[in-house]
């Protein structure tokens, strides 16, 4: 199971069956599966780490997690990680192993043990396609990175979806400092990656913010070489695509980033009453605003922040100088309701001449990525794609309901 599924989705204990327990009705009885587990046995003990670098990552751990780690093999999401621990953790394995990991390695090496396999291989790096969940039936969908350049924050809407996810993320390489003539070379670059991976009756791509514009140009390039293309997911694309605006400055550019880092994290503004032009090296002076408030540690060597730094502003600077064109591939928009404006979905609906649905989902543009308002978006994307709701077996489960607005 290791070399097929991700470590979070590897089981800890299995119990053979002759067959499943049957209520009077037919349907499965949970009750008498919850007995078989407790009279197979309690849970085996933990086991230990194995050897130094194992033994160096459930330090660490214990360091840097809510909940440390018992053994080897309990996994970084389910102790209370999140992406910037996950930013501190790969920049502690850089420092104290000598190991360059990517932040998402993570979602295929989520153990102690099976991290530790990655850093003894020594070739983990940032490949254009990351799998992220490969359970349910169905055409892989594929999801997008925003401006940051990573795909840790689909790792909800992948537990949840109920259908094989992989991410796109910013590769090592040109990509990585926008060798790649700005937004149209990543979406070349994503659009061979994805005709190369993609088996199946159609092709689904989704997107969060600079994700959701990627998509639709993605997508487009897709269909033009024939692929059959489901709805696109665009979601709160926040900036006008007819808009004009001067090239970011670099003092602009560092701000987004400290506070896009900071909303990520749901804490306030870290840069309230600073401004970075007015520093004598603003970098530097971001940076140590982002440690010294908690948002990323002191802990964070300077490389894994300027790799982060590097990642963001090409990606910043290829959005704001991209101009958009037409899109005839089906589409659903989903804006966020204090997120983007009314007025820049309607303006991106007018770059949509293929079927468009337009909805509204309660939050702000990173709120709606959250655990609480994650089920929105999900079933959304699940009566998009014709995704059956797995979820539906459990009727205690809440969802916020969506607005539908235009068609």
């Amino acid at each position: 199971m290791r070399a097929q599924l991700p470590a979070y989705m590897v089981p800890r204990r299995i119990i053979g069956l002759d067959a499943l327990p049957v209520t009077a009705n037919g349907k499965v009885d949970r009750g008498a599966l919850e007995a078989y587990a407790q009279e197979s046995g309690t849970r085996p003990a933990a086991e230990a780490p194995r050897d130094d670098i194992e033994r160096f990552l459930a330090e660490v751990w214990a360091e840097l997690l809510p909940n440390p780690p018992v053994g080897r093999d309990d996994d970084f999401f389910a102790l209370g990680g999140n992406s910037l621990l996950g930013v501190r953790l790969m920049s502690r394995v850089r420092k104290g192993l000598g190991a360059t990991l990517p932040l998402s390695v993570l979602f295929t090496h989520s153990t102690v043990a099976a991290m530790a396999e990655a850093v003894r291989d020594g070739r983990a790096g940032r490949t254009t396609l990351v799998p992220m969940a490969s359970g349910g039936t169905g055409p892989t969908s594929y999801w997008i990175h925003p401006v940051g350049g990573d795909v840790m924050c689909y790792r909800d809407v992948a537990r949840l979806l109920g259908g094989p996810v992989t991410g796109v993320q910013v590769p090592d390489g040109p990509a990585s400092g926008t060798g790649l003539s700005g937004l149209s070379g990543l979406a070349d670059l994503y659009a061979d990656a994805i005709a190369a991976d993609a088996t199946g009756p159609e092709v689904r791509i989704a997107g969060w913010s600079m994700g959701g514009v990627l998509a639709l140009e993605v997508a487009e390039r897709l269909s033009a070489r024939g692929l059959t293309v489901a709805p696109v997911i665009a979601f709160d694309l926040m900036e006008h695509p007819d808009a004009r605006t001067d090239e970011p400055s670099h003092a602009d550019l560092l701000a987004w980033f400290a506070r896009d880092v900071a909303q990520v994290a749901g804490v306030p503004d870290p840069l309230a009453g600073f401004d970075p032009e007015q520093a004598d090296d603003p970098v530097h002076a971001v940076t140590e605003r982002l440690r010294g408030c908690g948002l990323l540690g002191v802990d964070t060597d300077d490389e894994t922040l300027d790799a982060l730094l590097s990642r963001f502003t090409a990606n910043a600077r290829a959005l704001a100088a991209h101009r958009p064109g037409t899109y005839t591939v089906p589409a659903v928009l989903i804006r966020a309701r204090e997120g983007a404006t009314e007025e820049v979905t309607a303006a991106w609906a007018e770059h949509l001449s293929g079927p468009v649905t337009v909805h509204v989902l309660d939050g702000d543009h990173y709120s709606v990525l959250r655990p609480d308002r994650i089920e929105a978006l999900t079933s959304l994307v699940r009566a998009a794609w014709d995704i059956p709701d797995f979820r539906k077996a459990n009727p205690s489960s809440g969802q916020h309901r969506p607005e539908r607005t235009s068609s």
